[in-house]
């Protein structure tokens, strides 16, 4: 086998296990999803679905009601979604990363395992040091030049509504926050044990950008971990005391205090 054969057989393999997984394994979590999304989303949002990889929360945003620009650097990932979503009126695929800066930046990408594929260095180095069970497979084969945009450009283009951002890019997200300079009304970013540190600076981010409250979701249970929202300070010990200790990921959910 030729290593551009293999590297075809290995980024189908990675494609069609992405589709299985989100959309064929577990339509039970759909419902829980939109019932999830739907304190933060509906027909007066815009969401930004940043590293929408395979559309499953676009699908849900969409559902709600909100316009959604979804962004996806993949190429292979983002020819999917515009075949998926071409006659949703709700739905724009923008081929791109968002970062701190307009510029381009390389991308490591995983054929076998795309959803870490990556913008982040420091996020390999976590993943490699770290030695997880539940990382063991993972290999970054290719290096592509991908477009970055910003937070902030993507407001301008589109300011006429309230918006949440949802970020899943593979220990980026600290970088995609830096191009943002202005409050968003609530967002969500990822977090991972592996590289909590990660999470940290996104948490100090927030809470000098705005008077913002934290909560966060374990895996993909789609219900929040704590019964009361809480500060960053509070968060971060949470981070520290608890969730560094397991291998584990899920989603930190941010939002503005009410007056």
């Amino acid at each position: 086998m030729t290593i551009r054969i293999q590297q075809f057989f290995f980024r189908s393999y990675g494609y069609f296990r992405s589709i299985v997984i989100y959309y064929i394994l577990f339509p039970f979590k759909q419902n829980r999803m939109r019932k999830f999304y739907s304190q933060f989303v509906d027909k007066d949002k815009i969401v930004f679905d940043i590293g929408a990889h395979i559309g499953d929360r676009t699908r849900i945003f969409s559902d709600l009601g909100a316009k959604v620009v979804a962004i996806e650097p993949q190429e292979w990932f983002y020819k999917f979604l515009k075949k998926r979503f071409k006659k949703n009126t709700n739905v724009l695929i923008r081929y791109e990363a968002l970062g701190a800066t307009n510029t381009k930046s390389k991308m490591f990408i995983s054929f076998k395992t795309p959803t870490v594929s990556t913008l982040s260095e420091e996020f390999q180095k976590a993943v490699k040091k770290g030695n997880s069970s539940n990382w063991s497979n993972v290999e970054w084969n290719q290096i592509v030049k991908v477009r970055v945009n910003t937070l902030d450009n993507l407001i301008v283009d589109y300011s006429d509504k309230k918006i949440f951002c949802k970020i899943d890019v593979e220990g980026y997200e600290y970088k995609v926050l830096q191009g943002l300079s202005k409050q968003v009304e609530a967002l969500s970013f990822e977090y991972t044990s592996l590289y909590i540190e990660n999470s940290i600076k996104c948490i100090d981010y927030l809470s000098r950008l705005g008077n913002y409250e934290f909560n966060f979701s374990k895996g993909e249970s789609f219900k929040f971990d704590l019964n009361k929202w809480c500060s960053g300070d509070t968060l971060k010990k949470i981070l520290h005391n608890q969730l560094s200790k397991a291998e584990r990921s899920g989603d930190i959910y941010v939002r503005l205090k009410a007056d």
